[in-house]
């Protein structure tokens, strides 16, 4: 097997072993937060920008989901057609008995390309801690159930 057959499935085994599986929020209003989502965006308006979405799905019930991210971004002009942006998001999420708190630092490099925009190209290093828990009580009784056989 040549060297590079083995680095190709080693890289493989090695993205295998940190994959995981999510779940992203839901935001009605997404397109007003848009550093959430793309790293690249950060500094693209070229100002400092801020800003502060809630969500509550289904007012009224308990247990509901709640959703929260704070985003910022701010641009950081360069030498020549050359900039960058850094931002910050912070997001909570509550569903059930699951919790998510996620924490993230985004960088984009910026390259002005003339008449057709810009190429910005974007970096996220972040953290992401999620909380699985509560009391749960049966609302029903269970035990005699037909459908769940006895052990």
């Amino acid at each position: 097997m040549n060297m590079k057959k083995t680095l190709t499935i080693f890289v493989l085994a090695l993205g295998s072993l940190t994959a995981v599986a999510q779940q992203d929020p839901q935001f009605s209003q997404y397109m007003h937060n848009k550093v959430f989502m793309n790293p690249a965006y950060a500094g693209m308006r070229r100002a400092l920008c801020l800003s502060l979405i809630a969500r509550n799905q289904w007012t009224g019930f308990e247990g509901a989901p709640q959703t929260g991210v704070f985003s910022g971004d701010i641009y950081f002009p360069g030498p020549g057609k050359f900039g960058s942006g850094v931002g910050l998001n912070v997001m909570y999420d509550k569903l059930g008995f699951e919790k998510n708190f996620r924490f993230d630092l985004d960088y984009s490099f910026h390259i002005e390309m003339g008449t057709p925009g810009t190429l910005a190209i974007g970096l996220q290093l972040g953290a992401f801690n999620k909380q699985i828990g509560g009391p749960w009580v049966a609302t029903q009784n269970w035990m005699t159930d037909q459908a769940i056989p006895p052990t």
